[in-house]
């Protein structure tokens, strides 16, 4: 299980032959906003990944976290000093 939240390589084989090939993330990030104090390290850590609204709560922007960018979402989990942040 932990192998499909690690970026994986996707192949379409079409008559035996790679037709296309890209990386894709599995990874998703989660933030408990009732932990979240807002200071804003995540998104300076992470800004692909996150962002910050007007009631100073941090949000994930999308469903998955985006190729290249796995690496400083698991920093922001990390950082975080409410540890408010997961990822699935």
């Amino acid at each position: 299980m932990r192998a499909l939240r690690d970026r994986r390589l996707l192949m379409r084989l079409t008559q035996g032959r790679v037709e296309s090939m890209e990386w894709r993330s599995a990874m998703k990030a989660v933030i408990d906003n009732d932990a979240c104090t807002g200071c804003g390290l995540c998104v300076e850590t992470c800004p692909e990944v996150f962002e910050m609204k007007d009631d100073d709560v941090a949000v994930v922007k999308g469903d998955a976290v985006p190729a290249g960018a796995e690496e400083t979402a698991k920093e922001a989990v990390e950082d975080c000093p409410s540890e408010a942040i997961k990822i699935e």
